[in-house]
């Protein structure tokens, strides 16, 4: 009998697709600040997003972060390392 490898699989937050952690970008919520989790193993809730322009686009409605990290709908999040995301993202797909 031979053994199944274990596949780590996550869904992303925006397209709902799941796909495998490497190709999956990480985020934690500290101190009310979106942090990107560059070795995907900060302490604390997480969630996953696509490195692509679709999905990180869509990743500005605070509506949905404050879902996956289950916080107060009056709650403001600090989204500046957005911009720098999507920037890289950007360049990465005219390369």
């Amino acid at each position: 009998m031979s053994k199944k490898q274990f596949k780590h699989e996550r869904i992303c937050m925006v397209c709902k697709k799941k796909d495998s952690k490497a190709n999956l970008l990480r985020f934690v919520l500290e101190d009310l600040k979106l942090i990107y989790d560059a070795k995907k193993c900060h302490e604390g809730r997480g969630t996953y997003i696509h490195d692509n322009k679709e999905c990180l686009d869509s990743l500005g409605i605070q509506k949905k972060l404050k879902k996956a990290f289950r916080i107060n709908e009056n709650v403001n999040l600090n989204l500046e390392i957005l911009e720098s995301l999507k920037n890289l993202s950007t360049t990465r797909e005219k390369s």
